[in-house]
């Protein structure tokens, strides 16, 4: 398992209104899913980088890198 070789990803924290872990494989999937399909409306830019203004490939890519 990969926490025999790295305990981190093993750590839990929790608290009554939170947990907080690392995620999996198929979670950073969903993740760069979610942000491909866009976080903001396209005519708002809020970031201060324009990471969001490529492609939904590219964007997906930032977003787990």
């Amino acid at each position: 398992m990969v926490v025999d070789n790295w305990p981190l990803f093993g750590l839990v924290l929790r608290t009554p209104r939170l947990e907080m872990r690392m995620p999996d494989l198929a979670r950073l999937a969903e993740l760069g899913e979610v942000a491909a399909a866009g976080v903001h409306d396209a005519a708002v830019q809020p970031f201060s980088a324009e990471w969001t203004d490529q492609s939904p490939e590219r964007v997906a890519s930032s977003v787990l890198q």
